[in-house]
This record gives structure tokens, sequence and C-alpha cells, in this order.
């Protein structure tokens, strides 16, 4: 799964307001990996725009891997975007977790609050 997380940016803390769901572009990897078209990317960038909204980050999952950061999420990751990350195997799925890329180009986690 691959989505696109939207909503209000502030000084402290974000505020996500919606998910739109976004194809993986990866082809016969999408299990492994996910890619973004670049027109995905600038709709999205529009639809936050057109929606007094910022567009805040990336959801994916992990299969049978950790919520970390794998090094394929390092080299596409892009500045001021967070990763929300969840662990899915046949055990179940793990607490989501979510980084976001410091000036030194390493992850770094943020804290999240789930309210509903």
């Amino acid at each position: 799964m691959l989505w696109f997380f939207f909503g209000i940016q502030g000084t402290q803390e974000d505020n996500v307001k919606i998910a739109l769901e976004v194809k993986n572009d990866e082809g016969s990897e999408k299990h492994r990996y996910f890619k973004i078209n670049p027109y995905d990317y600038m709709k999205a960038e529009r639809y936050a725009e057109q929606n007094n909204l910022a567009l805040l980050g990336i959801y994916h999952s992990h299969p049978n891997q950790p919520a970390l950061p794998s090094p394929d999420d390092k080299q596409f990751a892009l500045p001021n975007i967070s990763y929300l990350i969840i662990s899915v195997s046949g055990r179940g799925v793990s607490a989501p977790k979510c980084w976001q890329l410091d000036e030194e180009q390493k992850f770094q986690e943020q804290i999240i609050e789930i309210l509903l």
C-alpha cells in the first residue's frame, strides 16, 4: 500500500487530515519497493494547494521487515517529507513509525499520536 497524506503544518506538530492512495509505479518488484510517478507527485502538490493543505508525507508498508527506513527509502527520500512506515508480517502488523531526513541526510524518528 502506498498513500500520500495531507494536513496542516504547524511549528511544533503537523496534523494529518486526509490520506489518498497513490499508484506504485515500481513494476514487478512492488512487494519490495515503491516508486511514485513524478506526474502523481505533481498532482498531489496541486491537490494540497487547491485544498489549502500541505503534502506532509508518504505512507508505505514493509512486508516482513521492521518499520525502519531501508537504504532504498533513504536513496529516494525528499527533505521535509515524513515517511510513515508500518511493518506487516505473518504475525500481524506493528505500530507505525514515522521518519524524516535531517540536515545531515540521516533519518530521525518523529513522534506520532493517533487521534480518533
